[in-house]
């Protein structure tokens, strides 16, 4: 990612309040994650319409590879008979080899800028993996708020917010984010998932994590993982026989086996042997209570192997996972297969 100049970079926490305190008319998102796109969204939709917001009535959107400008900005000018305020989304899609915004579009744009509706809210989008300032420095203008939505530095802080309505306690985020994608659109499905089994406690707890991830509360897939590195093949076969999962228990817990080995290979990087403390959990995604452990149990398994090892423990599991899923084989004997043959490496 390039660097981008720290007048347009933002911390998504820093600019949900600054649109709680004053919504901006015009608004350019650029962001990663979609579900901060949406929630940045509704955050003003709710400020700027009002208690009664409804994504239904209020929100009118636009995408650019179907819509032309002229239909965005012939909108700006149409209120509904009963509406006083309207929000218009128009969501930038960058097609192979393109770079966002054409400059006629930015020339219409910026005209409406100049002169444009108070009662409408226009929020322009873009989902991008790779921020490019450069297709938008002809772009700036004193009524246009533009903002590159910096990743999210505390995960814990945001996963609290999604519960809100729930008591959770900070040990039970920590213990939650074990089962957790880095995707923020896959860990918000597993929240919803956690608030609808959880409606009547209204209280998010490591048992229902347990129930709705899949890990009994006897077993957590650290001592899996720990087990698994410290090449004790019986103990590790005992506790994957007595880890009461859900449906897709073999693909999960191989996705954490994924997940470890990837975290072992990172410690070989330089600038990640550089890193300690939060830095280091951060990069190896390490979200459990005992950090220090998990990290200690993977240097130590990359001690008693090497590069070709942590390759060849990738082939096996790309082999098995191919396995299981074409269902021509019993899922608990690949497994077996996979722990006898990483523990072998």
């Amino acid at each position: 990612m390039e660097k981008i100049d720290k007048k347009y970079l933002i911390d998504y926490f820093k600019l949900r309040e600054s649109v709680r305190k004053e919504v901006p008319n015009n608004l350019m998102l650029f962001s990663k994650e979609k579900i901060l796109l949406d929630e940045i969204i509704d955050t003003a939709g709710k400020e700027f319409i009002g208690e009664f917001y409804s994504k239904k009535n209020d929100l009118k959107i636009f995408y650019s590879d179907e819509n032309s400008i002229e239909q965005v900005i012939s909108e700006t000018g149409n209120l509904d008979f009963f509406a006083e305020r309207k929000i218009i989304n128009y969501k930038i899609i960058k097609k192979q080899g393109g770079r966002g915004l054409l400059k006629d579009s930015k020339k219409t744009f910026r005209t409406y800028f100049d002169n444009y509706n108070p009662d409408i809210m226009l929020i322009m989008t873009s989902l991008e993996k790779e921020y490019s300032m450069a297709n938008y420095e002809d772009f700036t203008h004193k009524n246009l708020s533009l903002y590159f939505i910096d990743d999210i530095k505390n995960l814990p802080k945001w996963i609290k917010s999604q519960f809100a309505g729930y008591r959770i306690k900070d040990e039970t985020i920590e213990y939650f984010l074990q089962f957790t994608d880095e995707s923020l659109d896959d860990i918000s499905m597993e929240i919803e998932k956690l608030k609808t089994f959880c409606y009547k406690s209204d209280e998010i707890t490591k048992e229902a994590i347990d129930l709705c991830t899949g890990f009994s509360r006897n077993f957590t897939v650290d001592d899996f993982i720990d087990t698994l590195f410290s090449r004790d093949k019986e103990k590790a076969i005992k506790i994957y026989n007595n880890i009461q999962l859900r449906e897709d228990k073999d693909l999960l817990l191989i996705f954490r086996i994924n997940s470890a080995l990837i975290a072992v290979s990172k410690l070989l990087e330089p600038e990640t042997s550089k890193l300690s403390g939060f830095g280091l959990y951060r990069e190896l995604k390490i979200w459990n209570e005992d950090k220090e452990k998990t990290v200690g149990t993977y240097r130590s398994y990359l001690r008693q192997i090497d590069e070709y090892k942590l390759k060849k423990a990738f082939n096996i599991i790309h082999y098995v996972t191919k396995k299981m899923k074409t269902a021509t084989c019993d899922n608990k004997n690949l497994i077996i297969y996979l722990i006898n043959e990483i523990a072998d490496l």
